[in-house]
Parts: structure tokens; C-alpha cells; sequence
């Protein structure tokens, strides 16, 4: 689904530029629809749900670019039946030895103890749901931002764009 279509930059570059999160090292993706559309994106995803990070379990790197694994507590579905406990992958992280994480579309990493509207696909046979980046971590600060995101996506799911292989 995501297509890794650039190498990590060097965070120096980006520092030197005034880009956010400067330091970080960046990595671009190819999307296979246009997923700043909200029915688009639910079209896309496997899952909606309201979650809350827990923690970290892992960082792996099955294609040379880290990516982070959290467990994630779900409190509210838009979209499929999760419930309880979850894991939750997300492009990007700490690779070994690397003095800065490397974020994918500038995507900050996910706060522990966040409330966020995560968008993701099955990934890992089934073991992790893999977030899109940028667009399927919505941080969510408040109770007004919450009520009006689960309203969005609830709305956004019922008039959803399939995407179509």
C-alpha cells in the first residue's frame, strides 16, 4: 500500500533549511490514493478507531527504514471491531545506532500516553495495524477535538470512497 519513494534525508540538510523536527532524518512515501481526502482515506484503511498509546513494544526495520510498534489501548471504532488492546505500526523511529529518529512525510513519532484517531491497514500477517503517515495519527487534544474528529470520520465513513486495484 505505502511505497517507500526516497531515501532518508540527512537531518543537517534539514536543520540548515528550518524544517520541522530538524535533526530528524527523512523519508517520503508514494500514496496509492489521496488520503487528505477523509472518504478516501477510510476507503483505504482497514480499521478507524479512537486509541491511546500505552507504550513501546518494538523497532524493526523490514525494509531499511525504521518502524515503531505500540501498544495502543482502543476506545472508540469508526470503521472494523477492534477492541481492547492493540498493536499499532508506525513508519518511522529510532533506527540502531542512529542519533535522530527518521520521520516518514515529517510525521512526528507517536506520543506515549497520546489520544489519537489512527487510520491503519492490517500488517505483519495480521500481528500489527500499520498507520498511514501523517494522515492516520490524529492527535487528539481535547474532548471538542475529539467529538468533532470521531463526527468527521463517522460521517466520512459512511459516504466512503473504495479504492479500487
Amino acid at each position: 500500500m505505502l511505497v517507500c519513494a526516497a531515501a532518508a534525508m540527512v537531518g543537517a540538510a534539514a536543520a540548515s533549511l528550518g524544517w520541522p523536527g530538524a535533526g530528524s532524518e527523512r523519508a517520503a512515501v508514494s500514496f496509492v490514493t489521496d488520503v487528505e481526502d477523509p472518504r478516501r482515506l477510510v476507503g483505504v484503511v482497514d480499521n478507524v478507531f479512537v486509541g491511546r498509546v500505552d507504550g513501546v513494544e518494538d523497532v524493526h526495520m523490514p525494509s531499511g527504514v525504521p518502524e515503531t510498534l505500540y501498544r495502543v489501548t482502543v476506545t472508540d471504532n469508526i470503521k472494523g471491531h477492534l477492541e481492547g488492546g492493540v498493536t499499532v505500526n508506525q513508519l518511522g523511529g529510532m533506527a540502531p545506532g542512529a542519533r535522530a529518529p527518521t520521520l516518514v512525510e515529517d510525521d512526528d513519532l507517536l506520543v506515549v500516553g497520546g489520544e489519537y484517531l489512527f487510520a491503519t491497514r492490517v500488517g505483519g500477517d495480521g500481528a500489527w495495524h500499520t498507520l498511514v503517515p501523517r494522515y492516520g495519527d490524529v492527535r487528539i487534544t481535547d474532548d471538542a477535538a475529539r467529538a468533532r474528529l470521531v463526527e468527521a470520520f463517522r460521517r466520512a465513513a459512511t459516504e466512503a470512497i473504495p479504492f479500487e486495484r
